[in-house]
């Protein structure tokens, strides 16, 4: 029985094993079955797909049609549209990303050194635009890329630099300094040079637009190969540019200046750098001295600082507005004592025994009037140093590297233009009706439109003006011209004359940004064709040799009060300069210029007397007191309005 049993539960096992084979065989057939299906019928939808994706009549598909969202139809074969120039700047905006992205993963080093990357990019592509393209304002947007190094450069904005750092951090700055100065000259449009042929000029320009056309077309292999000659051409020019050229090789090339050398080699024991500039979250002040140099940096909103600097020149020019006087004399002051403690109020004294100091500004300090800041015992910060405006250091070397760069005193000579009309206000408002009745009121008008209202209604001035006169009887030799005959021809006539001292009183307009159709210019009268526009630029190609620049009246144009550029000014200063101009004095805040007849007076008085330069701005301190007694009032000193430019010690 036992042998039964054991047969029958051996038999019932087989039986299981088997079923369940065959069950597991059954499930695989099932898998595949469907596997083959689901594919057939994807092949099916696929063709039909296909079959229905199938063009139209009117050339479109029923499912782009529907869905169009979903297919990428393939375009037409159509000429290849020339691409958006910004991918010129594709790999400057990769090595830009890629450094803040290694500044943010917190690799502080590599980032700064990535940057240093992208600025030579920035500068070498910079170099290849031609003057007024419009490339320039996609450049213009991605100048960022100096601030962010600097600032990574200078460290966290709690934590002064340490002063071993300030070689290095000068060098960017200084860097950021000509870089925004070619910039601003590539966005002039074209410049003609004294000492440089325009035809090279014009050749240059040409070629790189060439090039420029070429990269935009795309890679090939025709496009490689003109382009390579074309390269070759421009190498040609570009040297034939610079041979000859000192002062056009010296702006071009740039003129580089270490600090170590600003130091050792450039400056004198009396005179001092103050090197600012203003970043979006910070304000960084240079103290350059003969003996150190260290650099500060104190949390700041820039347009703050752009709201205070304005808000001072309103305050000086209310008094020269007529009915918009507020007869409180002691409203500029306020005014000046903020913007002391926002630019020098949270660093350490400066040194009180350099007389001379050079301001290098940057954006809205340019059309600061640094000698009316009031310290905190109402001390204005040029009572007694003498404050003079430079665009970089490597100008201050190039002048006193320059052949005959010796301190020598003036000779006597005088050029005067005058174009101002002498007309009261009340006689440019609109005249009474017959019946009595005031005619309705025009529209407030701007003080450029005003200026440029006095000026074109009367452009033919009878007479020289009182300060004219005064001014001329100084003097030995002189060329006057005024009303009509102060015309722009008669003052290019001027062309390496060296007159010692000229006075260009005529309306100048210094516009903030600088386009090729917008930018400072002067308003002479009108000549034989109707023309009277100066831009400052035209000063590139006149070089007039003289030691000291005077422009009496002067408006500043700033659309946006809150982001100021200085790059008008810039332009103005660096024109200036190589005019062979030494000093320039401008001034914003008095249109007119004959109320200020004591304070020019004893500057041009020394000048007429062949004195020393440095002593010609000796008299300058002479005449800002030492400290402002808290009860004056009325309007505020003729001296608060002048800001100089240039380098006095020659």
């Amino acid at each position: 029985m036992q042998v039964e049993k054991t047969k029958a539960r051996n038999s019932f096992d087989s039986v299981v094993r088997f079923t369940l084979m065959g069950l597991c065989c059954l499930a695989l057939l099932l898998s595949a079955s469907t596997v083959t299906s689901l594919a057939e019928d994807e092949a099916g939808q696929t063709e039909d797909s296909v079959s229905q994706s199938e063009p139209t009549p009117d050339g479109q598909s029923d499912s782009s049609r529907k869905y169009q969202w979903l297919f990428r139809q393939k375009t037409p074969e159509l000429p290849a549209a020339e691409p958006e120039t910004s991918t010129l700047l594709e790999p400057l905006d990769r090595e830009i990303k890629l450094a803040r992205k290694l500044y943010l993963s917190g690799e502080t080093e590599n980032a700064i050194l990535k940057y240093r990357n992208a600025v030579d990019q920035f500068e070498s592509i910079l170099e290849d635009i031609p003057p007024g393209h419009g490339l320039l304002a996609e450049m213009e947007q991605r100048f960022v890329i100096f601030d962010e190094l600097a600032t990574k450069v200078l460290g966290p904005v709690h934590v002064d630099p340490k002063e071993e750092l300030s070689g290095g951090i000068f060098h960017v700055l200084e860097r950021r300094r000509t870089c925004r100065r070619n910039l601003t000259l590539k966005k002039a449009g074209p410049i003609r040079y004294f000492d440089a042929a325009n035809s090279l000029l014009t050749d240059e320009a040409d070629i790189l637009r060439k090039i420029i056309q070429l990269k935009a077309e795309g890679p090939s292999h025709a496009n490689r190969q003109a382009e390579a000659a074309l390269r070759t051409a421009l190498a040609d020019t570009r040297k034939k540019l610079l041979k000859g050229t000192p002062h056009y090789s010296a702006l071009r090339t740039g003129n580089h200046v270490s600090l170590a050398e600003l130091c050792k080699d450039i400056l004198r024991k009396h005179e001092m750098i103050l090197d600012f500039s203003l970043f979006s979250d910070r304000i960084v002040v240079g103290v350059i001295t003969t003996d150190r140099a260290i650099y500060y940096q104190v949390a700041a909103n820039r347009a703050e600082i752009d709201k205070g600097v304005f808000h001072l020149q309103e305050k000086l020019k209310e008094f020269n507005l007529g009915s918009r006087a507020t007869f409180m004399g002691h409203a500029w002051k306020e005014a000046g004592r903020r913007i002391y403690r926002n630019l020098l109020g949270r660093i350490p004294r400066l040194p009180s025994d350099k007389t001379t100091v050079f301001v290098i500004p940057d954006r809205s300090l340019w059309y600061l009037p640094f000698s009316v800041m009031l310290d905190s015992e109402d001390r204005p910060f040029g009572s007694d140093r003498l404050i003079s405006l430079l665009a970089s250091a490597d100008v201050l070397k190039l002048t006193r590297t320059s052949p005959g760069a010796q301190p020598a005193g003036f000779n006597g000579e005088l050029l005067l233009f005058e174009s101002i009309p002498w007309i009261a206000e009340e006689e440019v408002k609109e005249p009474v009706g017959a019946s009595g009745r005031k005619k309705p009121a025009v529209q407030k008008m701007s003080e450029e439109q005003r200026i440029e209202h006095l000026v074109l209604s009367n452009p033919v001035y009878p007479k020289a003006s009182e300060i004219v006169i005064l001014i001329q009887r100084m003097f030995a030799k002189f060329d006057v011209w005024v009303g009509p005959t102060a015309t722009m021809d008669r003052f290019r006539e001027y062309k390496d004359r060296g007159d010692d001292v000229a006075i260009l009183a005529v309306p100048a307009a210094m516009t903030d940004g600088v386009v090729p159709d917008r930018q400072p210019c002067f308003f002479f009268s009108p000549d034989s064709k109707g023309r009277r526009q100066f831009a400052a630029k035209e000063l590139f190609n006149l070089p007039l040799g003289s030691r000291l620049l005077i422009v009496p009246v002067s408006w500043f144009d700033v659309p946006d009060k809150e982001s100021a550029l200085g790059e008008g000014p810039l332009l103005f200063a660096t024109a200036i300069h190589y005019a062979g101009i030494r000093m320039g004095m401008i001034n914003y805040s008095d249109p007119n210029w004959g109320s200020d007849e004591p304070f020019l007076s004893s500057i041009l008085k020394n000048a007429a007397q062949k004195v020393p330069v440095t002593q010609v701005f000796g008299s300058y301190t002479r005449e800002i007191p030492a400290g402002l007694d808290a009860s004056f009032s009325g309007k505020p000193p003729a001296w608060t309005g002048w800001i100089l430019m240039g380098d006095p010690g020659l």
